[in-house]
């Protein structure tokens, strides 16, 4: 919805063309770069975490919960601000 109400197509003859105009190019970029993060924020504390347990180590959880924590942070903002956005251009009627 955010992004449909920045970059709407209303004049399109088929509903095929929209993935592949400059809003859902950008749709599809953001998401992989969100997969992207989400991969990095986790990476480092999840490989800590198996590689303490698998070598009978003290497997101390912090690192991951603090992982864990960032990345539902940054879902929720990259899920709430777009919603705002998106709100307020429809009701301003800009889209």
């Amino acid at each position: 919805m955010g992004f449909g109400t920045l970059f709407p197509q209303y004049e399109t003859e088929n509903a095929a063309q929209i993935p592949t105009s400059f809003g859902g190019l950008f749709y599809m970029m953001t998401s992989v770069a969100l997969i992207g993060a989400v991969v990095v924020l986790e990476a480092r504390p999840v490989y800590q975490y198996v590689r303490r347990i698998t070598y009978r180590g003290d497997a101390d959880p912090t690192e991951m919960v603090v992982g864990f924590v960032l990345v539902a942070v940054l879902c929720v903002a990259t899920t709430l601000i777009p919603l705002r956005v998106a709100v307020g251009r429809l009701e301003r009627g800009e889209a």
